[in-house]
């Protein structure tokens, strides 16, 4: 007997959390996220990334102003740019990061510089 929500077609539950998981959108060869801020742009420029509304305007303000990312709380980047805290860490998954703080550091590197070892 099948469970009530899967969908015989395709051979999978429907209505799940797992269909709302956020899969990456970076199409380079090895799924690694963007070294640097000029790779993200690069990768934002060819169209390697693209974005759904809501995100993309997030990511315009990254582009724009990274400091607010860097520096700044998803709930304040989330009201900077009238979205939901839950947009903001969407975008973090979307480019290939795991976290929100992932992409916060490659931020933060780009603007202070290496740390000293």
């Amino acid at each position: 007997m099948r469970p009530p929500n899967a969908d015989p077609r395709r051979g999978q539950a429907t209505g799940t959390l797992a269909a709302w998981k956020v899969k990456p959108m970076v199409h380079n060869s090895d799924h690694r996220p963007p070294a640097t801020l000029e790779e993200l742009k690069h990768l934002i420029a060819k169209r390697h990334i693209v974005f759904p509304d809501s995100l993309e305007r997030v990511a315009r303000q990254i582009i724009e102003r990274p400091e607010l990312m860097a520096f700044e709380s998803a709930a304040a980047i989330a009201r900077h740019c009238e979205v939901s805290q839950t947009t903001v860490h969407r975008l973090a998954q979307h480019i290939g990061f795991r976290t929100f703080r992932e992409f916060r550091l490659l931020l933060r590197a780009h603007l202070c510089g290496p740390w000293p070892r």
